[in-house]
């Protein structure tokens, strides 16, 4: 008889729970909500852009800046030889001072081995992220006529998949963090501690 008796008021929530569910996942989604599938699109290709920008500002900066440093390791080394009084310390120091502020960041040394790429693979890929991000973080940019005018229409197709995609996720969190905070707000039985709860929620995740 008990058995029975539990049997039924489990079969009785269930009915319950069923239209529940049902109400949840029938709930219209805010206004711009793209499917899952299409938010793992924009991903990867927000991810394959940048790596893809990184790329060509790699090929397109790399040999030109080896080019400077090449040429102006020649200078100091020539000057260096024909003004014996002037040691290479003191003319590094002195360079230093001049161009501290140049665009494409080249340390005057005497020793090429010495000098740090601008336009490594790591360099370029955050510069590429910079661009699509908008934080325009950093010195460096672009020396040449090919690697500026590929900057604008770079800036073109990444910034604004950006936005999209940034969007997308921002909606997803604020839904994850608004079932989180509705959770927590049913697990508080006093009306007082709902009150503090909703409003720690507010200040931390805006909810």
């Amino acid at each position: 008889m008990e058995k029975s008796h539990s049997e039924e008021n489990s079969a009785r929530e269930e009915k319950t729970s069923a239209p529940e569910r049902e109400l949840a996942e029938s709930q219209p989604q805010p206004d711009g909500w793209v499917s899952g599938k299409v938010l793992a699109i924009l991903i990867v290709s927000y991810v394959l852009l940048i790596i893809l920008g990184g790329v060509i500002f790699h090929f397109i900066e790399t040999s030109p800046e080896q080019e400077t440093v090449v040429a102006s390791t020649q200078r100091i080394s020539t000057f260096l030889n024909n003004n014996t009084c002037v040691t290479a310390e003191e003319l590094k120091l002195l360079i230093e001072e001049v161009i501290n502020a140049y665009e494409l960041g080249i340390t005057a040394s005497n020793n090429t081995e010495s000098h740090d790429s601008n336009w490594d693979f790591v360099s370029s890929i955050f510069f590429a992220t910079t661009i699509v991000t908008t934080i325009g973080y950093g010195n460096i940019s672009p020396a040449t006529p090919g690697g500026r005018v590929f900057t604008v229409f770079f800036a073109l197709v990444g910034i604004p998949l950006f936005l999209v995609t940034s969007g997308q996720l921002g909606m997803r969190m604020a839904s994850l963090f608004g079932k989180i905070s509705n959770k927590l707000l049913k697990k508080v039985k006093t009306e007082k501690w709902k009150s503090i709860l909703s409003l720690v929620l507010v200040f931390t995740i805006g909810e």
